[in-house]
């Protein structure tokens, strides 16, 4: 059983525990011993059971996995087939923790490729869906995320790409969905001037209408909560004064239940047969209206105006800046109590924290960008600070 038992620490401190053939009352001790050994660690962020070898498992087995989803948050098992996946189910273990079938395995060989980004590439799959394959850095737990929030958006009436099974591609994760065939709004932007006024009045009606959609809050997450993770996440690369600042930063914006996508630039805009439909559902949570607006002010504004945004966003920097003031203005109309002068001084604020929060787990990026980077932690430790004495 010892030898059966494999345990690896990765270098993002998870854990990935193989799991033997059979686990029965006579070496299910020999289990809780070798997953006692591992200690909770506040750089942990994941325990993961790789199943591939299971076929069966008692209720003594059962119990020592349930020691570790007591220490750990996030506990996740893998690559189980049919037989323990029912097991599994039955004794609500897919309640307590994510469970998830053995994937399918698909190869992109002879695949048309749609497009290529900086995480993941999209292969046509055949008449009707699309495969979406991301780079091997990218752990199952943001695709898994990225999934149920395509499932969740999907269910609660959100336009959006009908999803559909998650899958292998070699040591690359995949996630297959509805082929939508049209083109993205950037694309009708760009191409089509005549109608720019027009194209950009229906995005930015779509996207302030967004937040009107009331979301279970099961089904999706907290933004406030995905943001203050960001910020522990990156906790290590903080002073104290930054850390302070930007929890504050997050904990100071009210709290909702609207749906949020989190990401909705027109790239992520899909037009077909004249409705509009949302894709990448990575970002997507609940929450109030200012995480959106103060999102799209990160695109058509900090990064349209740090690039050039015919390269970045695929749209001139007049486009950019008339999709900005037009959906700022809508959101004016639609809330018009809000004091829309400090409203948009903190859309710079946040849209700076954003930045932050992206950049720094990236190494390489974060080196590159380390003048730029330290100057907007100064800007917002002032900003934030300045605010509070008044």
């Amino acid at each position: 059983m010892e030898e059966q038992i494999r345990i690896i620490k990765n270098d993002n401190s998870d854990f990935r525990i193989f799991l033997p053939e059979k686990i029965d009352f006579n070496n299910s001790v020999v289990l809780s011993d070798a997953l006692e050994k591992i200690a909770p660690d506040e750089k942990t962020s994941e325990i993961v059971f790789d199943a591939d070898k299971l076929v069966y498992i008692s209720s003594s087995g059962l119990r020592a996995l349930l020691t570790v989803q007591k220490k750990f948050e996030f506990v996740r098992i893998e690559n189980v087939c049919d037989s323990v996946y029912e097991t599994f189910s039955i004794t609500g273990f897919t309640e307590m923790m994510t469970v998830t079938k053995k994937l399918r395995e698909i190869s992109t060989d002879g695949l048309t490729l749609l497009g290529k980004g900086g995480t993941a590439s999209v292969y046509r799959l055949d008449e009707d869906r699309i495969v979406k394959v991301f780079s091997e850095n990218i752990d199952f737990r943001t695709v898994l995320n990225e999934q149920r929030g395509c499932r969740s958006a999907f269910k609660a009436g959100i336009p959006t790409a009908i999803p559909y099974e998650l899958a292998r591609v070699g040591k690359s994760y995949a996630a297959v969905t509805e082929l939508v065939q049209s083109s993205t709004l950037t694309e009708t932007l760009a191409q089509d001037p005549d109608n720019i006024e027009k194209n950009i009045d229906r995005y930015a009606d779509f996207v302030t209408g967004l937040n009107d959609i009331k979301v279970s809050l099961t089904d999706f997450r907290s933004m406030k909560r995905h943001y203050l993770d960001m910020v522990d996440y990156v906790r290590e690369y903080l002073d104290e004064d930054e850390y302070s600042c930007f929890t504050g930063m997050i904990n100071d914006i009210p709290d909702g239940n609207g749906f949020v996508h989190g990401d909705c630039h027109a790239g992520n805009i899909m037009c077909q047969n004249g409705d509009l439909l949302l894709i990448d559902m990575a970002t997507a949570g609940y929450g109030n209206w200012f995480f959106e607006l103060f999102c799209i002010y990160f695109t058509y504004v900090l990064v349209a105006g740090m690039s050039d945004p015919e390269q970045s966003l695929g749209l001139s920097r007049d486009i950019c800046a008339e999709v900005w003031n037009k959906t700022f203005g809508v959101f004016r109309t639609k809330y018009p109590g809000e004091d829309w002068e400090e409203t948009e001084r903190k859309c710079a604020s946040y849209a700076k924290l954003k930045m932050l929060l992206s950049t720094l787990p990236e190494r390489e990026a974060a080196k590159a960008y380390e003048p730029i980077l330290k100057q907007l932690s100064s800007d917002l430790l002032s900003e934030y600070n300045s605010k509070k004495r008044s």
